[in-house]
C-alpha cells in the first residue's frame, strides 16, 4: 500500500534538504535536525555545533519558497559551544550601589527680631482755640518805636548843606560830549544861572552859548 505525502510534509523534507548542503559544503553540522512546515511557519529543532552554524540553518529555512516565519527556540547549541558562547560574551558591568540620599542641611535657626515700639497717642485735636491762643490774639502788638539817632548825626542832618564855593581863580574846561553852558556853570559856580559868566569869557571861542562843540577848551573865570 502506497503513502501519500502532504504538501506539508515535502515542503518540510526540501527545507531539510537545503539546510543540510548547505551546512555540509561550508563544514558546519547539526545533529539531529528536524524540520517541521505548517501553513508558513517552520520550526526548527536539534543541536548546532556552534553559534554561527545555527544562525545559517536559520538563514536558509527563511529563504526557503513560502516560508512566512521560522521558530527556532527548539534550535539549540551543543554544551561546547554553549560554554563557548558564554565566554564570548562580557560580563555585565557591576551595579553601582544606590548612591546616600542627599538631605537638606537643617534650617537656620529663626532670628527673633525685637517686638516694635508702641506709637504713641497724640491727643485728639479740637476745632476751638486754646485759651492762650485766644489770649495772645486780643493781646495787642506793641507800636514800633522808632530807632533813636546819635546827637552827632541828628545834628549833622539838621545842618543844611554847604553851598559850592565860587572859583578865585581862572581855570580851564575842555567840553565834553553832552555838555551845556548851564551843566558847566553849576559845576564850577554851583548855579545854573551864570552859565553867562563863562559866554562872556569865550567869545572869541563860543558864538552861541546854545551851541557848543566837544573838544572846544575854554576859560572858567571866576565869579565878580
Amino acid at each position: 500500500m502506497a503513502f501519500f505525502k502532504s504538501r506539508d510534509e515535502k515542503k518540510s523534507e526540501e527545507i531539510y534538504k537545503i539546510i543540510m548542503d548547505t551546512l555540509k559544503n561550508r563544514g558546519n553540522q547539526v545533529y539531529d535536525l528536524k524540520v517541521e512546515f505548517q501553513e508558513g511557519v517552520v520550526t526548527l529543532s536539534g543541536v548546532c555545533d556552534s553559534e554561527a552554524t545555527r544562525k545559517k540553518a536559520i538563514l536558509c529555512a527563511e529563504l526557503a519558497e513560502g516560508v512566512k516565519k521560522v521558530n527556532s527556540d527548539p534550535l539549540l547549541l551543543s554544551e561546547a559551544a554553549a560554554q563557548e558562547q558564554a565566554a564570548a560574551v562580557p560580563p555585565a558591568a557591576p551595579v553601582s550601589p544606590n548612591p546616600p540620599i542627599q538631605t537638606a542641611p537643617p534650617a537656620a535657626p529663626s532670628v527673633q527680631t525685637a517686638p516694635a515700639a508702641p506709637v504713641s497717642e497724640s491727643p485728639l485735636e479740637t476745632g476751638f482755640p486754646s485759651a492762650e491762643a485766644e489770649a495772645a490774639e486780643l493781646k495787642p502788638s506793641p507800636e514800633p518805636q522808632p530807632s533813636p539817632q546819635a546827637p552827632e548825626t541828628a545834628a549833622r542832618s539838621a545842618q543844611p548843606s554847604e553851598p559850592v564855593q565860587p572859583q578865585a581863580e581862572m581855570q580851564t574846561y575842555t567840553i565834553k560830549s553832552g555838555d551845556t553852558l548851564s551843566k558847566i556853570a553849576k559845576q564850577f559856580y554851583g548855579q545854573a544861572n551864570k552859565y553867562m559868566v563863562i559866554f562872556e569869557a569865550n567869545r572869541d571861542v563860543i558864538k552861541d552859548p546854545d551851541r557848543i562843540y566837544p573838544g572846544q577848551t575854554i576859560r572858567i573865570p571866576p565869579l565878580p
